[in-house]
């Protein structure tokens, strides 16, 4: 590991961390936001983990004005954590290479952290740009109802939306280095259950770039880290459930959604295995609607953030989920009987319903809802028929408009209970 420190640069306030991975087309940029704060107290640590590109020549052209990093290939997670050990600010932020902070996140942030000494993180809304399709959309931190669980597979914030304590970081000693994937996700969780306060500003201070073929989207990582949390969250045998889901549920939905993630990839061999070990765990792991919307979200070719010109793939997703499921039950030996598959039907119809809503798109909502009633009608009221059939009512602009409503009810509420 060679660290090249700054030269002339008083002790920092705030430590941006910035780990890095052969992205040498973006770091000079996420470089700029860092060094560009209005606060002038914070040292921008850019940890190279590995590179093979042209990262380093672009990094040793900040030499001067930043904390060069450089190790082996190793991930994210333990990338950050040396990022960790090598800063002196009081508080720090994590940006990943290939996004971006405002100028005045740091000045915004360390206000609201310095007056409110209860609070060890202090977390700001964002702006999502996708690169598929230009467009953007700015998001809130957004609390889970189940308190602290819920944030164990629920990102409430983008990670570098958040400015955390460091003495908190200390307390959990950083990132489960295990991880390759959902490790910021992983240490709200453990901050929250080590006690950790999260205050809220209002102020935009980070751009996320949401682009194809990144480590989020990666199903195989994604699986990997997933059944590593799992393995932590139930391993001392205390935890019978994970926000209502019992083990062998939890575990089900863990190879459910990889299955649809290899489904998108091209690679189906792996998603009918995958979906036969979901079924092994939980023979009723598709008879859920909800499951179903996330299950297509997953398998849109423009994942993660579907927009409405991807409402003509929807059809075509919903048909190669079938047929995959049908080929999964086909090598379960515990497949149900008939009717077992009928409530898998509705439930996928009334996912289908739900992701038309999601993006923006009414009559394909209409359609598939009348598809499901049409399958089994009042099985279709009992798996959250109604609650879609509201949704195709009330339209997905005053339906985002509650669950705003509803979050802002829950956060205020979150943060006067000392979370």
């Amino acid at each position: 590991m060679t660290v090249h420190k700054m030269s002339g640069h008083n002790p920092p306030n705030v430590s941006i961390i910035i780990p890095v991975y052969n992205d040498e087309k973006r770091v000079a940029e996420a470089i700029e936001s860092a060094l560009a704060q209005t606060l002038k107290d914070v040292e921008v640590i850019v940890v190279d983990d590995g590179s093979t590109d042209g990262t380093r020549e672009v990094i040793r052209r900040y030499e001067e004005q930043i904390v060069h990093i450089r190790q082996k290939n190793s991930g994210p997670a333990v990338a950050r954590n040396a990022g960790i050990r090598a800063a002196k600010g009081k508080y720090v932020c994590f940006l990943d290479s290939d996004d971006l902070v405002t100028p005045g996140k740091c000045a915004v942030q360390v206000d609201f952290l310095d007056r409110h000494g209860e609070y060890g993180l202090c977390a700001g809304s964002w702006r999502e740009v996708f690169e598929h399709s230009g467009k953007s959309v700015v998001r809130s931190p957004r609390l889970p109802k189940e308190w602290p669980d819920g944030l164990v597979f629920h990102l409430p914030w983008a990670a570098n939306a958040a400015l955390v304590r460091r003495e908190w970081l200390d307390l959990v000693e950083g990132h489960d280095e295990r991880l390759r994937s959902m490790e910021d996700m992983n240490l709200w969780w453990r901050l929250a259950r080590a006690g950790c306060r999260f205050g809220f500003v209002n102020d935009v201070v980070a751009i996320v770039h949401k682009r194809r073929g990144s480590i989020t989207s990666d199903p195989k990582k994604g699986l990997e880290s997933t059944l590593t949390i799992l393995e932590s969250y139930f391993c001392d045998g205390r935890n019978e459930k994970l926000c209502g889901l019992t083990r062998p549920e939890r575990y089900a939905h863990a190879w459910a959604v990889a299955g649809a993630g290899f489904f998108r990839v091209g690679n189906r061999s792996e998603a009918v295995e995958a979906w036969v070990k979901a079924l092994e765990w939980d023979p009723a792991v598709f008879k859920s609607a909800p499951r179903w919307w996330l299950l297509i979200l997953y398998s849109y070719p423009d994942y993660p953030r579907p927009d409405g010109s991807s409402a003509s793939s929807l059809s075509s997703i919903c048909v190669g989920l079938r047929a995959l499921l049908s080929e999964a039950h086909s090598k379960e030996l515990k497949s149900g009987a008939q009717v077992a598959r009928r409530t898998e039907e509705v439930c996928l119809r009334l996912g289908a319903c739900r992701s038309a809503c999601t993006i923006s798109r009414g009559w394909h909502s209409r359609l598939w809802l009348a598809r499901a009633f049409a399958v089994a009608p009042l099985q279709c009221l009992r798996l959250s028929g109604f609650r879609q059939l509201a949704r195709v009512s009330l339209g997905p602009t005053l339906v985002r408009l509650v669950r705003q409503i509803l979050t802002l009810g829950r956060r205020h509420s979150a943060s006067q209970k000392n979370v």
